[in-house]
């Protein structure tokens, strides 16, 4: 599992980030507090609170993890401790 922080400023960041990931065949999550959803469903992902940073796990992301993490650059947070 690979995990990484996001923030999903504004709607269309949302849909931009929900279309990337679902480009992808392994499984994707995002994480807020107790709340686990499919990053790839623009309905869970609306669910979500995002005026928070949100943690993305990626599993079996094998190969493709690197350009998985590159496209989604302009969304990720360094530093992010809760």
């Amino acid at each position: 599992m690979t995990t990484a922080w996001v923030m999903l400023k504004t709607i269309k960041e949302l849909q931009d980030f929900v279309n990337i990931v679902s480009n992808y065949g392994c499984r994707m999550e995002l994480v807020a507090r107790h709340q686990v959803i499919n990053a790839k469903s623009i309905i869970g992902v609306l669910s979500m609170d995002i005026t928070k940073p949100l943690e993305l796990r990626i599993y079996d992301g094998g190969k493709d993890i690197e350009k998985i993490l590159q496209q989604l650059k302009k969304y990720r947070i360094d530093g992010v401790d809760f």
